[in-house]
């Protein structure tokens, strides 16, 4: 089976698992992460965070031959550098810097995933980013931007 773990810093990766269910609707098999989020912070007494274990936990609850992309969103941040000894498992993937239409496409995405899957799910990511400024005429027809 396929899991597809966002995980990102504050709510982003529990905003995108709404925004998920919203336009495609109930994903089984996504689990969103959130790390170091203002509930975090705001916890008291001796009870801290152990995001190490959510994530060991999270692994140990998979089967040896089920296959895991993970999505983080900073590069070279501390959520991604937490997956890191993950990626070396088999079946473990990690794209970084993910955003809504990456996650989409992962999760409409039915082949193995290979190279060439990861490629395609980063460059529909990349695809839908785009810088708009009307007042330069870069649009010149509105319908040309839907």
């Amino acid at each position: 089976m396929r899991h597809i773990l966002v995980a990102a810093h504050g709510n982003m990766a529990s905003a995108i698992g709404h925004s998920v269910k919203m336009i495609y609707g109930e994903v089984e098999n996504l689990k969103c992460m959130d790390f170091y989020t203002e509930a975090d912070a705001t916890k008291t007494g001796n009870e801290t965070i152990d995001y190490d274990k959510r994530i060991s936990e999270y692994f140990a609850a998979l089967n040896t031959a089920d296959e895991v992309l993970i999505c983080t969103d900073i590069k070279e941040g501390s959520v991604s550098q937490k997956f890191l000894p993950y990626c070396t498992r088999p079946g473990v993937h990690m794209i970084v810097g993910v955003n809504l239409p990456a996650v989409l496409e992962a999760v409409m995405c039915d082949e193995p995933i290979t190279k060439q899957t990861l490629g395609e799910i980063i460059n529909v990511g990349r695809e839908q980013m785009a810088a708009i400024n009307m007042e330069d005429n870069s649009c010149e027809d509105i319908e040309d931007f839907f």
